[in-house]
């Protein structure tokens, strides 16, 4: 019985991950929760469905009114958060929780000794050169760099020629960005293919969410920047690809099913038959596999590029920027198209150091600075709507 800690139950992963342990009750128990508190209702269904012996809850006033209505043990903020990943009991961590929140207890639990399941990308883009130090504690979950984690295991990491991450492209990439000027939130939460939260979903149109990922591969990986490519799979059928030296290319098939790689996850390093979308070629007999280069109007991979070559503190600056980008545009507050100018201005004001010994107190603060100076240049500029 291998006993799970979840943090992020109330999102779209944590849901498919209760899914998966629901259908393995002899091999998985889901031991502990952690959310932001944002759905007390969903979380306290969830521990009277599942029974998890504690709920770690971001927000102290959700923490109570939960606390009321359930018999697990509840927590309060991110020490409760860093509290169960702590536990004893524990024997994986699935790293969830969305945003820079997720960084400290995902690296607490890697410092216990932990295994992570790590869906959290936020935390390897911050924190990647210190959570590098227990990479080999870490399966990724994200589809792409699960498949590019099969695809390399017991390969010489010299041997690789390319990474290449798929992207669905979201519902705007055939768009001109002349097209793009007017989006409105309702059709940039129409992903085409996946089904997710709001953040990550925006994230997906403006590619944001695959620049983060190239970042991630870097970390995860060890391979060079110049060594990684993005390219759009609108099928989403091909989660990654590795380009050998010798020119031989291994893909990574299945069907667009988060269950599928969450279930490699847990099992890692077995493998447990599932009934999760089973693949068979009959699928693809009239499905044509398309394959298409990034627009170059979609900034975001661009940044990517940029803050790996400048190192230090700049990955976070990116996504907090970011973070706060996304929440402006889905409160109505900007336009589509002023994420990516939010996010390329506070990357320009920075003019504090450059870190290369980073500690979780120095992208703390750094982060903290990126998130007010994206608010104020937002408030500042004419894009900003009242």
């Amino acid at each position: 019985m291998r006993k799970i800690c979840l943090l992020g139950s109330t999102g779209s992963v944590g849901f498919q991950t209760i899914e998966v342990i629901s259908q393995n009750p002899d091999l998985l128990k889901l031991h502990s929760i952690a959310t932001y508190g944002r759905n007390p209702n969903t979380i306290i269904n969830q521990v009277n469905k599942y029974n998890p012996k504690y709920v770690a809850v971001y927000d102290e006033q959700t923490a109570k009114k939960i606390a009321e209505s359930v018999k697990a043990k509840v927590l309060v903020g991110i020490e409760g958060i860093m509290q169960i990943v702590e536990d004893d009991e524990v024997d994986l961590v699935v790293s969830a929780i969305v945003g820079f929140i997720g960084l400290k207890p995902t690296l607490r639990a890697l410092e216990k000794g932990k295994q992570v399941a790590l869906a959290n990308k936020e935390s390897i883009v911050v924190g990647g050169k210190l959570i590098q130090r227990y990479i080999d504690k870490i399966i990724p979950v994200d589809s792409e760099h699960s498949a590019i984690f099969q695809l390399i295991q017991n390969r010489n990491i010299q041997d690789i020629k390319e990474i290449i991450l798929t992207a669905s492209g979201g519902p705007f990439w055939r768009k001109k960005q002349s097209q793009l000027r007017n989006v409105k939130i309702e059709d940039a939460l129409k992903h085409p293919v996946w089904k997710m939260g709001h953040k990550i979903t925006i994230d997906s149109a403006t590619l944001m969410n695959k620049a983060l990922e190239i970042i991630e591969a870097h970390f995860l990986f060890s391979v060079p920047p110049e060594k990684i490519k993005a390219i759009i799979h609108p099928q989403s059928y091909v989660h990654s690809l590795v380009v050998l030296k010798d020119n031989n290319v291994l893909a990574h098939i299945a069907k667009p099913d988060m269950r599928i790689p969450i279930s490699y996850a847990l099992f890692y390093p077995e493998r447990q038959e599932n009934n999760f979308s089973p693949f068979s070629f009959t699928d693809l007999y009239n499905k044509k596999l398309e394959f298409y280069e990034i627009p170059k109007h979609f900034r975001s991979i661009k940044f990517a590029y940029s803050v790996l070559s400048l190192g230090g503190v700049f990955p976070t600056i990116l996504n907090a920027a970011n973070e706060v980008a996304v929440d402006l545009f889905i409160q109505g507050k900007i336009g589509f198209l002023n994420i990516f100018d939010i996010v390329e201005d506070t990357l320009s004001c920075y003019g504090g150091n450059n870190y290369k010994d980073l500690t979780v107190e120095i992208l703390e603060e750094v982060n903290d600075w990126a998130r007010k100076t994206a608010i104020d240049l937002a408030k500042k500029s004419k894009i900003y709507i009242n």
